[in-house]
């Protein structure tokens, strides 16, 4: 017996070895204690040790650096530090090379060893504690930390044995052990009762093999200590969990780096729990009902299982309750861990804890991972329910992208999506029977590449395209995968969007259509984003939500009752930038109903064996768009007969409220008999555009929209009628324009009566055909130039009776064409333009009686009188017209030129004036005075001997059908 006073202590710096025996143990205890060895201090019952372990009578046996202590069979009696690695003031001493404890029995004195072996030749350090009994003590039962770093062979870390111990009474935790290398083996069968925290707490490193659990006591993950946080199963290492076990925290968690595999069965699940949790496990922490977990999930107990690289986690039939991280791939900062080879989690419910998965396979010879989160349940998260990453960029064969599988789970409760998915490579037949209730956004969120053939909905939980994260905005159908939505699924979105290379197939039906909208948009699948009227979508087009449907190079989308709803991009031949992808195979749209939407479709076909491509808009409504309505483009230049140009199909649409032209259609192969029926009203330009090359026979107007020839881009500024087709304008039609113009090539027929005249204007006259460009007074009165004019090009025959063109630069150009024109020619720069061609202009109201202004005739070749108020001598005879004038030549550039102030406008320009070339010599170099006969033949007009012989036996040389 050995008894101590006061404050006083057994240090050890060299050897203390204590050999009691079964029966005779030695007992080291206060001078006060009179229970054993008598009255050592003569006082009677004066004095006597503390009756709790609230006080003490002595310090203990203190082993410090250096010092062994090999203690069997004694009795350790009210010490403040019973047997422990400290110095006198308390501070731990690590450098201890041994103590073995057996068969020591502790009364309110704790065990606390802590030993360290780091840097070079520091050899190791033997912790054993085993057999023994400690009882009330004022904090842990008992307390082993063994730590190292070493440097070389000469330094080992510890491996701590705390093993077939008991504590009761323990005013902390029963059992504390930390270490750096950690043998479960060596750490079974210690049991206790009526311990503040009645669990065995391992944190640090696990590197051996372990089955949990790990007989008597349960075992707890306590991270008091911010280095202490995790128990972390080391690479190559395994942690079993058996059925029905429980494995409590306080602020700590779980790291694999290894192997974890959870054995629950039906009806006797594993459960990883909060130490406050006294529901399962009973009242852990002693406390009764002082301390509850968190009652929502605005609270955490502690940090959850993270899975960190090169780890795998294999759960069945388990709990995972009130940690912050749940289930997750990340460390212990949080940051993601996306190397983890396996996360496999089946009949997993998560209480307050979400499931955080994010793998990645990049680079060479990286394998795969697996992930697999199924027939799980997850309740009330702060923020998403299911989260799962699986990316990959592999090089070579030895890295294969994962596969997610997310199917069957419910979620309830979370405080963001309830399942989100994204992934380089989903197959969407892994993704179905997810559902939910009480989330944010009770949706299933999926964005990444769709790689198998799939059908929406996926059942149970709608399908969002959440893009939260720039990298994870769309959800991409791959090449030659179908995406294949049914009547009456919505898809819903918040910044993202969808793409297509593959093929989409919208099969939305008359009343049961397809709906793709805001996250924001309450009005159609519910409140989906759980916020009540808190948040709306856009209420006019200068917002969006999302960014729409884009069908990509390759793609196809063909799409039947649907509602597209505040896109930006609506339906679009576009990339995840706004940048043009023309090389779409098909966008077939029809019954499809945008909202703040557009339609912008871009298609091209160029080059040999291109094939070509199907554009099809029909029966669309489309409301309220800040821009353009419906614009759609096919273009083509093809090499061979593997090519062709694609022909558009625009027709019987409406279009109202667009912030731009209502409906834009370019292309290099129209169809008019595909263009008709769009109708539209409250749009900025209230027409529809067609630029580009007319195919086939086409009469004006189209029914509905007038037509515009709005050239806005310097590519698309005509309207071309093509060789061998005619273009017919019928009586009343306006054709309005701004920067464009119409180019014939075959021919045009305006067919314009009295009181109903064909009218070729400015976009900005609003004087006829309403105000076209939604503009009111807003924009200045039309004026001469607002759009090109008519061009006659050579083979082209035009002939406009009963028409009225204004503001064009030139109204009617005409080389090497056959034309005629009859009607009012007002406000133009140039009324008739011909490079010599005849051009009948008789007729025409040139808007005053005297005819044709100075410029508004240029070029020979243009018959202008008589005009509509003519009173000068003409006579006529079979169709031929002629007219006498004096004139004065005048000698310009060397030549003898006739300067005009009559009917007749010359062709070539001089200083800003027209002027007609005569002869080369004039008179001793001076101009004489002739005078001219005038002949006009709108058959015969030719530069040829014959025509020139009927004309005039006096000719000027060179000059047909004019001479002096």
């Amino acid at each position: 017996m050995i008894k101590a006073a006061a404050s006083g202590a057994i240090r050890v710096e060299g050897g203390l070895v204590v050999e009691g025996v079964a029966g005779s143990p030695v007992v080291f205890t206060s001078l006060m204690d009179d229970s054993v060895g008598g009255d050592t201090n003569g006082d009677g019952d004066a004095t006597a040790p503390p009756s709790d372990a609230s006080g003490s009578s002595w310090s203990g046996v203190h082993v410090l650096d250096g010092g062994s202590a090999t203690v069997r069979f004694a009795e350790v009696r009210y010490a403040s530090y019973g047997i422990a690695t400290v110095d006198e003031r308390g501070y731990s001493s690590p450098r201890a090379n041994v103590v073995d404890l057996s068969h020591v029995t502790m009364v309110q004195s704790p065990i606390r060893i802590s030993v360290d072996r780091s840097g070079s030749n520091a050899g190791t350090a033997t912790v054993r504690v085993e057999d023994c009994t400690v009882r009330d003590t004022s904090g842990d039962g008992i307390s082993v930390t063994a730590t190292g770093v070493p440097v070389g062979s000469g330094t080992q870390i510890p491996v701590p044995v705390v093993q077939n111990n008991t504590v009761t009474g323990a005013g902390g935790v029963a059992v504390d052990v930390r270490g750096d290398k950690l043998d479960g083996a060596l750490l079974r069968g210690n049991s206790g009762s009526g311990n503040q925290v009645n669990a065995i707490s391992v944190t640090g490193t696990l590197v051996t093999d372990t089955t949990i659990p790990l007989g008597g006591l349960p075992l707890a993950l306590n991270g008091r200590s911010s280095a202490w946080r995790y128990l972390t199963v080391a690479s190559g290492v395994t942690l079993r969990v058996e059925q029905g076990a429980v494995i409590k925290s306080l602020a700590g968690g779980l790291r694999v780096e290894g192997g974890l595999v959870v054995e629950g069965v039906a009806g006797s699940p594993v459960v990883f729990t909060s130490l406050m949790d006294d529901s399962v496990g009973g009242d852990t922490n002693g406390d009764g009902d002082a301390t509850a977990p968190p009652s929502d999930a605005s609270g955490s107990s502690w940090s959850g299982v993270h899975v960190l690289d090169g780890g795998s986690a294999t759960v069945r039939f388990a709990e995972v309750r009130y940690a912050s991280y749940g289930i997750a791939t990340v460390d212990e900062r949080g940051y993601s861990s996306p190397r983890a080879n396996v996360v496999d989690l089946s009949h997993v419910t998560m209480v307050q804890s979400p499931i955080r998965i994010s793998v990645d396979r990049s680079g060479s010879n990286a394998g795969t991972a697996t992930v697999r989160v199924e027939d799980c349940t997850v309740r009330d998260t702060s923020g998403d329910g299911i989260s799962v990453t699986a990316t990959g960029v592999p090089v070579g064969s030895g890295t294969q992208i994962p596969v997610p599988v997310v199917q069957n789970n419910t979620v309830t409760g979370a405080g963001g999506v309830a399942v989100d998915v994204r992934g380089d490579k989903l197959d969407g037949a892994l993704l179905r029977g997810n559902s939910g209730s009480g989330n944010q956004v009770n949706a299933i969120s999926v964005t990444g590449t769709l790689v198998t053939d799939t059908t929406i909905p996926l059942g149970g939980l709608p399908l969002a395209l959440n893009g939260r994260s720039s990298a994870w905005r769309y959800l991409t159908v791959a090449s030659g995968v179908t995406l294949r939505v049914e009547q009456g699924a919505v898809i819903k979105s918040l910044a993202g969007g969808l793409r297509v290379e593959g093929g989409l197939v919208v099969e939305g039906v008359a009343g049961s259509p397809v709906v793709f909208t805001s996250l924001m948009d309450d009005s159609v699948g519910g409140d989906t984003n759980g916020d009540g009227d808190a948040t709306a979508p856009p209420s006019d087009a200068s917002g969006s939500s999302w960014s729409g449907v884009h069908v990509l190079d390759g793609g196809s989308a063909t799409v039947r009752f649907a509602e597209v709803r505040y896109a930006s991009y609506g339906i679009a031949t576009v990339d995840e930038r706004g940048y043009s992808s023309p090389r779409a195979n098909v966008v077939d749209l029809s019954h499809v109903t945008m909202v703040q939407s557009p339609i912008r479709i871009s298609v091209d076909r160029s080059g040999s064996n291109a094939g070509t491509a199907t554009v099809r808009v029909e029966d669309c409504t489309v409301r309220d768009t800040s821009g353009d309505g419906i614009s759609v483009t096919a273009t083509g230049v093809p090499v061979g007969s593997g090519t062709q140009i694609p022909v558009p199909v625009v027709q019987n649409n409406t279009v109202t409220g667009a912030g731009g032209v209502a409906v834009d259609v370019r292309g290099d192969k129209l169809d008019g008999a595909l263009l008709r029926g769009n109708s539209g009203s409250g749009n900025q330009v209230n027409a529809i555009s067609v630029t580009g090359t007319l195919v086939t026979d086409t009469t004006i107007p189209l029914g509905g929209l007038p037509l515009a020839l709005n050239g806005r881009s310097s590519a698309w500024r005509y309207l071309t009628v093509a060789s061998g087709v005619t273009l017919r304008v019928e009586q009343g039609a306006v054709i309005k324009s701004l920067a464009g113009g119409l180019r014939v090539e075959g021919g045009l027929v305006v067919e314009g009566v009295a009181g109903s005249p064909v009218v070729f204007t400015s976009l900005m006259d609003d004087s006829v055909g309403g105000d076209t460009n939604g503009d009111g007074d807003a924009t200045a009165p039309p004026g001469v130039g607002d759009w090109n004019g008519i061009v006659a090009l050579p083979g082209g025959v035009a002939q406009l009776d009963g028409v009225d063109v204004r503001y064009a630069a030139t109204a009617l150009s005409v080389t090497g064409a056959e034309a005629a024109i009859h009607g009012r020619l007002t406000d133009s720069g140039v009324g008739v333009s011909s490079d010599g061609s005849h051009v009948d202009a008789r007729d025409v109201d040139w808007g005053t009686p005297d005819g044709p202004a100075p410029g508004d005739v240029i070029g020979a070749g243009a018959q202008i009188a008589p005009w509509v108020g003519y009173t000068g001598s003409a006579a006529t005879s079979s169709g031929r017209t002629t007219a006498c004038l004096n004139v004065q030549p005048r000698r310009v550039q060397g030549r003898c030129s006739l300067w005009p102030e009559g009917f007749w406008r010359g062709a070539p320009r001089h200083e800003g004036k027209h002027v007609l070339p005569l002869d080369n010599a004039g008179v001793h170099g001076r101009c004489r005075r002739i005078r001219v006969l005038q002949y006009v033949d709108c058959r015969l007009f030719r530069r040829d001997r014959e025509c020139c012989r009927q004309a005039n036996r006096d000719s000027v040389p060179g000059t047909c059908c004019a001479g002096c």
